[in-house]
């Protein structure tokens, strides 16, 4: 069977916004489970701007400003202040049925999910955050002695999204992030799985960054502050020999183009907004500071272990950076979580395919809130669909059981479980030596 799903943002500009085409999703209320965020829900989900949003023209439709989908959704920019008086940039759609907390990826925004929010908020209460330093969430006062000194790190986007879920959402939430956004999706429901009802892992990155963490770095890194102001002489190197070069449209269409299995899918708003966000003033020093950043305090495979809430992967098979064995490791994991593969999908599925993506999303976070997920039909191991998107392509989503299928994911395998069953021995050794010294 074959479903189809109304196009998105993008996709109705390029087709005369047609509305030929049925929605698939569908939602339950929500349920909250954090008495303190709950305690915010009355008051911290309000619009911080009385002014009704007027209907654009078409060609006023990639404006990041007032933005109407249809009649009944409207999607609106809004800011709100956090520390080191930045203003954090986000938009919200939607008015009834469980809150949905969309996270990016690196080096975009919130507008990456334009194509989704319009479907996901008709049975959502849908929010889309630019993280800080990305999009337009810029800070103002860089050296600011009450927020402390300022580094562009995951454990900062962490502590973001968590403020952001207890003053603006008010209660506990269901996060879909791709890449970087799926990583610190996990590391926020690993801190705080209070805040957290359950996750959608969209080629979820399993690392960020190469230095250690903050309180373990050696005498070299010491040397090299991640904090702003960044150190002169890495902000200078990179400004000579790479920022021109980064943030040129052709080599940011390159880069997009290696990852997306289906690059037709690449709009030229999507650079636009992509190149506007490296000319602002402090965006140098965000990229220094994020080349510089440590790792977060838990490892990925911790942030898994500390997971208590339902899970889904949705991966793109097409992903040369997240390739397939990267889901399957989180499968093994996480053996409760469903693992569902789309083809042709690279690395930004839900940009690519959208149409997949949205129904996956509506209709698993529609079971999860009835308690009934692990019988959806399709999360069930061996189950195929098929969405046409937009663009007339065939997107299958299959359900697997996340086993190896070649050498490579195979070997994979051989080493995770050989590793695993070290790590056990490891433990019943300490455990042994621990009883031994009780008893003596």
């Amino acid at each position: 069977m074959i479903l189809r799903g109304r196009p998105g943002l993008a996709a109705q500009q390029h087709r005369g916004c047609s509305h030929d085409k049925p929605a698939v999703l569908v939602g339950q209320p929500a349920t909250a489970r954090r008495q303190r965020i709950v305690a915010r829900s009355n008051t911290a989900s309000e619009p911080t701007s009385t002014q009704q949003p007027v209907q654009p023209s078409s060609s006023e439709r990639i404006n990041p400003g007032v933005t109407t989908f249809d009649d009944d959704l409207q999607h609106q920019l809004e800011f709100y202040d956090w520390k080191w008086g930045s203003k954090i940039s986000y938009v919200r759609a939607g008015r009834t049925g469980p809150p949905l907390l969309l996270v990016h990826g690196f080096g975009v925004g919130a507008y990456h999910f334009d194509r989704n929010i319009p479907e996901l908020a008709r049975n959502h209460k849908v929010y889309a955050i630019d993280l800080l330093g990305q999009g337009q969430s810029w800070p103002t006062q860089v050296q600011c002695q009450a927020s402390g000194p300022l580094c562009y790190s995951a454990d900062t986007w962490t502590e973001q999204l968590f403020h952001f879920i207890e003053e603006k959402i008010g209660q506990p939430v269901y996060i879909a992030g791709n890449s970087l956004g799926g990583f610190l999706a996990c590391n926020l429901a690993a801190k705080h799985p209070d805040a957290v009802k359950g996750l959608v892992l969209l080629n979820a990155t399993p690392f960020w960054s190469s230095r250690p963490p903050a309180g373990q770095e050696g005498l070299l890194w010491k040397l090299l502050p991640s904090t702003v102001p960044v150190p002169k002489v890495v902000k200078a190197t990179i400004e000579r020999y790479w920022w021109d070069k980064i943030r040129n449209p052709e080599t940011i269409r390159g880069l997009l183009q290696l990852v997306y299995a289906r690059p037709s899918t690449i709009d030229d708003s999507l650079l636009e907004r992509i190149v506007q966000a490296t000319q602002h003033p402090e965006a140098l020093d965000a990229f220094t500071s994020i080349v510089l950043a440590p790792k977060t305090q838990l490892s990925f495979d911790e942030m898994l272990a500390a997971v208590s809430c339902p899970v889904c992967l949705a991966y793109g098979r097409d992903d040369p950076w997240v390739v397939p064995l990267w889901g399957q490791r989180l499968k093994r994991t996480l053996p409760q979580a469903q693992y569902l593969e789309l083809a042709p999908a690279g690395h930004c599925p839900h940009h690519e395919a959208p149409t997949a993506i949205n129904s996956i999303i509506g209709s698993w976070v529609s079971a999860v809130e009835a308690g009934r997920h692990q019988e959806l039909e399709l999360t069930q191991v061996g189950a195929a669909t098929s969405y046409e998107e937009a663009d007339g392509q065939v997107v299958t989503v299959s359900c697997l059981e996340g086993a190896p299928r070649n050498v490579f994911e195979k070997w994979d395998n051989a080493k995770w479980q050989l590793n695993k069953a070290w790590q056990q021995a490891l433990q019943r050794a300490a455990g042994t030596r621990s009883s031994g010294a009780t008893s003596a």
